[in-house]
């Protein structure tokens, strides 16, 4: 996406093209200011080092004659095109600041498990996955790239890829495996990979977000940001199945529902008429049913931005996304129609300027803090429409994942258009909520969207809402009856279906597929 955008004078992000070449005509690396978001996290790891909670992993298994030494290659490839992914994170008297790594310090660690007697290959595997996933990152010593390969056959490998998130985030695991089918692909066929050159680094753009924050432009998206969120409004608080506690935890667990390809149409049809976005009128729904079930009137729901709308940032890995929250007046008096003007309006300001860093918002305002709860937000709203995986030559690939065991939010809401229809999807603290309280939720949502599409007229009042009689919602890991397996699995789940022979051939991206790419 794209918006105007004037950037301060004296700075751009093209000008950062000299920059660049000057940090790498250097011979030795400076030290790199952190960006906002990842001053953030770096803090959130003083507080809780050696913790998990951030890695952003993903598990492959790869079907066929992999080349791997041609993997490795083009895993080097990105390391070294990608600086950020050699950082790590010093302190330089008192203050964090990144350094840049060499390339020759990448490895792939790989594991041959084919000695291993059969009966407990699937076994060693799997403990082999969990302890590369789960295992944390020293931000100071790094690397914060790690990459390992299985090998369970002479055609069968896994691959292991974990980043921790001060170094990445959605739209960058998306440019990994996007320029790791290109480099590899190339190298398999023998010719070079043709890749566009990236003007800046991610730490180019940390420099600039800091001189950024000292110009006027700044300054306006913040009165901006003081203006929406003026009076320092609550957080939406949902109605808990068990008390909040000080030390509540973040255990977490996930449900998804589905809505069909006839009423995703008509939603969409629906959005035309009314001049906005799919995401628009889905959140409008949301908020709608956040009103009926709490009686608020002013709805916050946090959505991430991915703030790459400058051309210079569309290709770099990256810390970029932006939390941004969304406030919402909302009536029972108020016709969904309205309702959804007034969402509309909401996110395209919000999207207009999306460049406030949102841990900049919560320290000039300093809003009422909840132990275990970030400042304005209890919900997050994710909306996907579409599922980009990857494809390599010669190999059929399914990506594998080991659930939800934490939640950052109470909920967090994936809402995601696949070939079979609209799916919904809840993450949500399950030291909060019962399973049988978010089947609920999510059942009550569907009705609303359906009610919505009958008649969009009706006042948020007049929507009738019933009781389920039965849970709409099922585990995380559903797939549409009579359909083959698809290219995404829960671990457990796909080690079953290779004991039973059965993993099926590879199709078009399923419900449990984007909702896995959403969440990461």
């Amino acid at each position: 996406m794209s918006t105007d955008y004037d950037l301060p004078s004296g700075v751009s992000l093209s000008d950062l093209q000299t920059l660049a070449e000057q940090l790498i005509e250097g011979s030795e690396p400076s030290p790199l200011p952190l960006s906002s978001a990842q001053l953030r996290l770096w803090f959130l790891d003083q507080l809780e080092p050696n913790s998990p909670r951030y890695n952003i992993p993903s598990v492959v298994w790869l079907a066929g004659p992999l080349e791997t030494e041609k993997l490795e290659e083009a895993l080097k490839a990105i390391v070294s095109r990608h600086e950020i992914l050699r950082a790590r994170f010093i302190d330089q008297q008192g203050e964090p600041a990144q350094v840049i790594g060499p390339e020759e310090e990448f490895q792939l660690g790989q594991h041959d498990l084919r000695p291993v007697p059969a009966a407990e290959r699937d076994a060693t595997a799997q403990r082999l996955i969990e302890q590369e996933v789960r295992g944390p990152f020293d931000l100071s010593v790094g690397p914060l790239l790690r990459t390992t390969l299985l090998q369970l056959s002479d055609t069968e490998h896994i691959l292991i890829v974990n980043m921790h998130h001060i170094i990445s985030d959605e739209w960058s695991f998306q440019l990994f495996y996007r320029e790791l089918q290109e480099i590899y692909t190339a190298l398999v066929l023998g010719v070079t990979p043709e890749l566009p050159e990236l003007p800046i680094q991610y730490g180019d753009y940390a420099a600039w977000q800091q001189d950024w924050m000292q110009s006027d432009e700044f300054k306006r998206q913040l009165q901006f940001w003081q203006n929406q969120l003026a009076g320092n409004p609550p957080a939406v608080k949902l109605p808990l199945d068990r008390p909040r506690r000080f030390n509540s935890g973040t255990k977490g667990a996930s449900r998804i529902g589905h809505l069909s390809p006839e009423i995703q149409e008509s939603l969409h049809r629906l959005a035309m008429r009314q001049k906005a976005t799919p995401f628009m009128l889905l959140l409008a729904g949301f908020k709608a049913l956040l009103h009926r079930m709490t009686g608020q009137e002013d709805i916050i729901v946090g959505s991430p931005m991915a703030c790459r709308h400058h051309a210079e940032t569309e290709n770099v890995i990256g810390l970029f996304a932006n939390t941004l929250p969304l406030r919402t007046r909302v009536s029972g008096a108020l016709t969904f129609e309205q309702l959804l003007a007034a969402v509309r309006e909401g996110v395209v300001g919000a999207f207009c300027h999306q460049d406030m860093p949102f841990e900049k918002l919560v320290e000039t305002l300093q809003p009422e803090r909840v132990a275990g709860q970030t400042p304005f937000i209890s919900i997050l709203y994710l909306y996907q429409n579409d599922a980009d995986f990857p494809e390599l030559p010669g190999l059929r690939l399914t990506f594998l994942d080991l659930g939800t065991e934490t939640a950052k939010f109470d909920i967090t809401v994936f809402v995601a258009e696949v070939d079979e229809g609209l799916v919904l999807g809840m993450e949500y603290n399950a030291e909060l909520f019962e399973a049988k309280t978010i089947a609920e939720f999510l059942d009550q949502y569907e009705q609303l969207l359906c009610a919505v599409v009958a008649n969009p007229g009706q006042r948020i009042s007049d929507i009738t809402l019933r009781q389920s009689r039965q849970p709409a919602a099922t585990p995380l890991g559903w797939t549409p009856p009579d359909t083959p397996a698809p290219r995404w699995q829960f671990l457990d789940r796909w080690f079953e279906l290779r004991r039973e022979r059965r993993i099926a051939e590879p199709r078009n991206a399923t419900a449990t597929e984007v909702v896995n790419g959403a969440a990461r």
